[in-house]
């Protein structure tokens, strides 16, 4: 490729180059170019191969004349004199129409960004500027979006070559709405993430993001979006058709069920047993631990558990009376084992259409709803509607829904359980549940609700079908409630507030 805007340039390096003078025969194009590369060679210079640099004959150069605190004038770029790195104090248009790296006439702007220390910005012919990938911080660290960047162009696993950035551990566990599943009928839709990682047990290593979307990368690529900087290693550690009510042992027990184990750490025929598919507690922990040992030889550093994901409940819909016990046994015995007395729990329901279909799903959801109550550092988030796949009576999540109900975790459900501490909080914490949505088909009124980011214990309401003129406590079934109906054709105001033990909060109010 021929360079003209350099030829005049390089020939006060190499000798005469470009048409014939007196002295002889025209110099072949094959030749110039030869020539104009071994004078970059020689010189020292760069070519520009990154396509977020425009090339020098597309942009208006690409030179940093800057000018230090003490008035002394600093040159960093490319020139002849070699390359000058300077910190950034003010920013100054100059011309380059006499440097072999500008178009005629052209000019740059080089300035800095509050908060940088050395920055480059060029005006490109496309008419956009562009920060160069050598921007420094104001600590003189280089910041978190460009190695995002430069990660992302070397593959996610460049984030874990010993660099001593951490990793923070999701643990996924429970049964099969918490495993990665439609592999078989997904199509791959190819999303990366340099921040998200996954723990391949099978194979003993670290690899890129889950190819299938599901609860897991839901959550964590969302975590990652909202905080910079952050990695997150997802361990997948749930086993399908496991419940406080299964067993491993043929035959099973009065009132328990044959499947793959048991999550109850109180049947003591299991206890012990160390197989991870008759015993899905140690499964747990083992996974956890091989994935820490591994992320620590990588980063040098002890990785941070970030929270778990609890998806459980469909083995146990119909021996409900113990549930909240054992589950809540299970989780302070998993913090007890990693001396997280604070891990935030979040509990994700089963599907909206299972619990529409079958009374028995509703009772125990409303034991799950009211974990927060129970355990502190804990939240529940009710999983989308209408995103169950179209078999199996519509018990699992589709994939699209698996990740839709990961955003929702890590956007509000860890807030929820993040704030969910003591009783200490001054009653100005104190409020009403959120995100108050409401419906009406005929005769039939439904509310729904989120609980509030804060310590609450209960839930109180009350309504009116006359304007607000009078008002009638609600008699909730459950401590905790999401959702609430009735039947009237009338208008209907409901009022709700969060209580803590102590204190009551305001009252939120919304009318259907």
């Amino acid at each position: 490729m021929a360079l003209p805007v350099y030829t005049t340039w390089f020939a006060s390096l190499k000798g005469p180059v470009g048409p014939p003078g007196p002295e002889g025969p025209p110099i072949p194009q094959e030749q110039l170019s030869a020539t104009v590369d071994a004078a970059i060679t020689d010189a020292q210079l760069v070519k520009f191969t990154d396509e977020g640099i425009p090339r020098a004959l597309i942009r208006d150069g690409y030179i940093e004349v800057t000018e230090s605190a003490d008035g002394t004038r600093l040159i960093r770029g490319i020139t002849d004199g070699g390359i000058n790195f300077a910190p950034l104090h003010t920013s100054r248009r100059y011309s380059l129409s006499g440097s072999p790296f500008g178009v005629p006439e052209a000019e740059t702007e080089v300035k800095a960004l509050p908060g940088y220390s050395r920055a480059s910005i060029a005006r490109a012919a496309d008419g956009y500027e562009r920060l160069g990938e050598d921007a420094l911080d104001d600590k003189g660290m280089i910041p978190e979006w460009v190695l995002a960047r430069i990660f992302a162009r070397a593959g996610s696993l460049g984030l874990i070559d010993g660099n001593g950035r951490k990793i923070k551990i999701l643990i996924v566990a429970g049964q099969s709405n918490a495993t990665p599943r439609g592999a078989t009928t997904q199509v791959a839709m190819g999303f990366t993430e340099p921040g998200v990682l996954y723990w391949d047990h099978a194979a003993g290593m670290i690899r890129d993001t889950h190819p299938v979307e599901w609860l897991g990368t839901g959550f964590a690529r969302q975590w990652v979006k909202d905080h910079p900087g952050e990695r997150v290693l997802i361990v997948s550690a749930a086993t399908g058709s496991t419940g406080f009510r299964t067993t491993s042992l043929t035959p099973a027990p009065s009132g328990y069920s044959t499947s793959t184990g048991t999550w109850n750490r109180n049947f003591t025929a299991e206890t012990g047993q160390v197989d991870p598919h008759t015993f899905p507690q140690e499964y747990l922990i083992d996974r956890v631990a091989a994935a820490s040992t591994a992320a620590q030889a990588m980063t040098g550093l002890v990785p941070e558990k970030l929270a778990m994901l609890w998806s459980q409940g469909e083995n146990d819909v119909n021996n409900t009376a113990s549930y909240a016990a054992w589950q809540d046994d299970l989780f302070t015995w998993i913090r007890g084992q990693w001396s997280t007395p604070d891990l935030p729990i979040i509990v994700g329901s089963v599907t909206p259409g299972r619990m529409a279909a079958y009374p028995e799903y509703v009772s125990l959801d409303r034991l799950q709803q009211d974990t927060p109550s129970r355990l502190t550092r804990t939240a529940y988030s009710r999983g989308p509607s209408w995103f169950e796949e179209n078999t199996d009576l519509r018990t699992h999540y589709l994939p699209l829904g698996q990740e839709k109900r990961g955003r929702e975790m890590a956007q509000r459900g860890m807030i929820r359980a993040l704030q969910n501490k003591a009783a200490a909080d001054p009653v100005s914490a104190l409020h009403p549940p959120q995100a108050l949505t409401g419906s009406r088909v005929g005769t039939k009124v439904r509310f729904a609700w989120e609980h509030a980011a804060c310590r609450t214990t209960s839930i109180t309401g009350e309504f009116s079908i006359d304007n607000g003129s009078t008002w009638t406590p609600i008699t909730f079934p459950n401590l905790m409630p999401v959702e609430w109906e009735t039947t009237t054709a009338s208008p209907v105001l409901l009022r709700l507030a969060s209580a803590n033990g102590a204190d009551v909060s305001y009252k939120t109010e919304m009318g259907v």
